[in-house]
Order: C-alpha cells, then sequence, then structure tokens
C-alpha cells in the first residue's frame, strides 16, 4: 500500500513538471530552419497576384489575391470550413536579418483547425504561438497572420509565401503564386 502511495506521488510530481515545462515557451528553437534568400530582382510588385496554398493534400485551399494597391482578400474552402473575408490591407518589413516579412491584417489563419479560422479579428488566439521559419524564434501575431516571403527558385517569379509553423507542430504551409 505505502509503495502505491509513493508512486502514485511520484507520477502526480512528474506530470506537474511536465506541466510547468510545457508552459514554459524558449524563444527559440533549438534546430533553426534557414530560408532560401529572395531572388537579387525581387521587389513588392513580385507579391500582387493570385496565390493559394493547399492543405491535407488539396482537400482545403486558401487563396490570397494580392493586390498593388495594398489591400488583398482571403477565402478559404475546405469540406467542414467556408471563410470568405473582407478587403484588408497588407505591408511589407524586413526584419534585422533582412528576412521579407509580408504582414496581412485581419487574415485569418485557416489551415483547417477551425479553432484559429474562427478567431475574430484573424491571427492566432491568444496563448497561441508560431515559430518563424527563417530564424527559429518563436513568435505571436494577433489581428493579423505574417507570412514569409522566401526565394524559391523553381517558383513563378522566385518566391513563395511561408506560414510560420504553429508551435508543437512539424508542418507548415506555403502559398504559391498562381497569378
Amino acid at each position: 500500500m505505502k509503495r502505491l502511495l509513493i508512486l502514485t506521488l511520484l507520477a502526480l510530481t512528474g506530470a506537474a513538471a511536465c506541466s510547468v515545462l510545457a508552459a514554459h515557451v524558449p524563444n527559440k528553437e533549438t534546430k533553426v530552419p534557414t530560408c532560401t534568400p529572395l531572388p537579387v530582382s525581387f521587389a513588392e510588385d513580385d507579391l500582387v497576384g493570385t496565390w493559394i496554398a493547399e492543405y491535407f493534400g488539396g482537400l482545403a485551399t486558401d487563396r490570397l489575391q494580392i493586390r498593388k494597391d495594398g489591400s488583398y482578400t482571403q477565402t478559404y474552402s475546405s469540406e467542414v470550413l467556408r471563410f470568405e473575408g473582407a478587403s484588408q490591407r497588407w505591408s511589407l518589413q524586413y526584419d534585422a536579418a533582412g528576412y521579407a516579412i509580408l504582414h496581412l491584417g485581419g487574415m485569418r489563419r485557416c489551415d483547417d483547425i477551425s479553432s484559429i479560422c474562427t478567431n475574430q479579428g484573424g491571427g492566432l488566439p491568444v496563448g497561441e504561438y508560431a515559430i518563424n521559419q527563417c530564424t527559429g524564434e518563436y513568435m505571436t501575431y494577433t489581428n493579423e497572420v505574417v507570412l514569409f516571403v522566401t526565394g524559391a527558385p523553381n517558383m513563378p517569379r522566385g518566391i513563395e509565401l511561408q506560414h510560420a509553423r504553429l508551435a508543437g507542430s512539424d508542418w507548415y504551409y506555403t502559398f504559391k503564386l498562381i497569378e
């Protein structure tokens, strides 16, 4: 009986320690992926056009129509979710490492995770984290989605738009230009 009590206490202590460790969000991934540099000829106008991300082998699609006037629209479609957003604003910035980051105000992250896709105002729900694909740093974003503009030599215009990888996940998706 005493042994069962000790084992139970050890199991509870271990579970508590694991939950404390899981609640701590590190500043950076230990394995830092690198992003392919942008083509030398890259210009903001290269972002203008229709971009598609396919999820789950094409069972869900996310379409961005990026316009030259600084606006965009998002349409997401799957068997379980459908979302068509109003026209929103986009902007481009470069981080300290020189990576291009596309900010899409009001965009919903809709990779078939309804709790995130239905987040009013876009971005990630409070307490959710993503990982910068280029630097490995943990990040969060509210009222927007950020995509990393990276080089992709075999793609139109030599670029693609990468989602940040959700913390705790091994996958991420990219938007490809279809013109």
